[in-house]
């Protein structure tokens, strides 16, 4: 077993000679209490166990913690060596260094619960906005709405209505009016509305659609530039719309564009309308020409789940896109060799280590979340640092070589199942 656990590639030099100074203490042990085998509940498997999956977390005898963590291990072997060797001293051994540990870890740990949290209210939110967003496209179908409004519905809002209906304590389905506000935009910017009274109406709802809008938006905590943006395109329709069925006494296009002032960012460029003379036309610009549009609605739904800003940060959420890196440093050939083939996102379990390219570094880190829908996972340092990530992220990653499994399962199993096949396989060399 043990010489099996000192070939590991994965544990460092330095751990593997601590481990080969606590040999004799095993040995004299498992000669006298045979359970030691067969169970792996016995405090000394339980203690080897506990160490060699710890020091799983470091690489290189630079990474945070790795003194400390070896200082623990040194004392422990000074310990043995000063004991006489029984199931009762390693079961006093692990707890105490369970209780060093420990001192480290609880901060970690209320870090982690932290994040967790955020990830689990992101996931349940996406999940909703999901649903929401088929019931917006529902309400679309019977009206031509200009493209970005609709992607604005189906993505921004249905973040916004979902994070309102999961915040509500008392059940309401509409606890702020966002649900209302989908009837009412599809209304004010839908291709061929010309009924009597239009404008006196969207100069009465206006001014609350956009305070309700603004408001949803920043409950989100959604981009201000991208909020701007939206507005800008968004007034351009309702402005060609006031200009349209315009009256004598009728807002003017003047006054939506007062409304506009209050709007964050003064310096925004509106989309252009001088000139159109109807609101199908506005739309039909706003579609031939997407530039002015762009980025005005941006996705929030579909199958990548989307983090607001204080989620990401909380979580250390990796954005796909600007994760990935041009070029990939190798890992050490040693290292290398000794990592499981890739798997996806269903087969990587909690407690699994990995190496994950960060920043154009390998880090080794372990899994210590996932969400129970398995869209999110999350990651951490024995420093603490959390990494998390979509399913969709994640697959990526391993698929690109850029996250590597080092151990799915505990290393001295795998030393003790070593030593069972050579075993069996000795057995029948014997009879044969």
């Amino acid at each position: 077993m043990f010489d099996n656990l000192l070939q590991d590639q994965r544990l460092m030099d330095e751990f593997k000679r601590q481990l080969k100074l606590m040999q004799p203490a095993v040995f004299t042990l498992a000669q006298s209490d045979s359970r030691f085998f067969s169970d792996r509940s016995h405090p000394a498997r339980l203690f080897l166990d506990r160490i060699t999956q710890r020091s799983l977390a470091f690489s290189a005898a630079s990474d945070d913690g790795w003194q400390r963590f070896l200082a623990t291990v040194e004392d422990s072997v000074t310990w043995l060596d000063s004991k006489i060797v029984d199931a009762e001293v390693f079961g006093e051994l692990l707890d105490h260094l369970q209780a060093q540990w420990n001192q480290h870890d609880e901060v970690l740990r209320s870090r982690r619960e932290l994040a967790a949290r955020a990830l689990l209210h992101a996931e349940q939110r996406n999940l909703l906005a999901q649903k929401l967003a088929g019931e917006f496209a529902d309400a679309m179908q019977e009206h031509t709405v200009a493209a970005f409004v609709g992607d604005f519905l189906k993505g921004s809002w249905a973040q916004v209505v979902a994070e309102a209906q999961l915040s509500c304590v008392d059940g309401s389905d509409d606890p702020y009016g966002y649900r209302a506000v989908v009837d009412e935009l599809i209304w004010s910017v839908q291709k061929g509305t010309t009924a009597r009274g239009r404008n006196q109406r969207l100069a009465q709802i206006i001014p609350s659609l956009l305070a309700r809008l603004r408001d949803g938006l920043q409950r989100i905590d959604y981009p201000p530039e991208l909020t701007t943006h939206f507005f800008d395109s968004l007034l351009g329709l309702h402005q060609a719309a006031l200009d349209e069925g315009r009256q004598p006494g009728d807002p003017t296009a003047r006054d939506l564009e007062a409304l506009s002032l209050a709007l964050p960012n003064a310096d925004r460029q509106p989309v252009i309308t001088e000139g159109i003379p109807t609101l199908n036309d506005a739309i039909e610009v706003a579609e031939l020409f997407p530039e002015q549009t762009a980025g005005a609605a941006p996705e929030l739904t579909g199958n990548e789940p989307w983090l607001a800003g204080g989620e990401a940060q909380d979580s250390g959420y990796l954005d796909e896109e600007s994760y990935l890196p041009d070029e990939v440093p190798q890992i050490p050939d040693e290292l290398a060799e000794a990592l499981p083939e890739p798997v996806g996102a269903a087969e990587i379990r909690t407690g699994t280590w990995v190496e994950l390219m960060v920043n154009g570094n390998w880090l080794r880190v372990q899994l210590t979340w996932a969400s129970p829908h398995a869209t999110l996972f999350m990651f951490t340092s024995l420093a603490g640092t959390a990494h998390s990530m979509s399913r969709r992220t994640l697959e990526r990653l391993r698929g690109q070589g850029l996250m590597k499994v080092v151990a799915d399962r505990n290393v001295v199993d795998d030393a003790f199942d070593r030593v069972a096949q050579a075993a069996l396989r000795n057995s029948f060399d014997g009879k044969s």
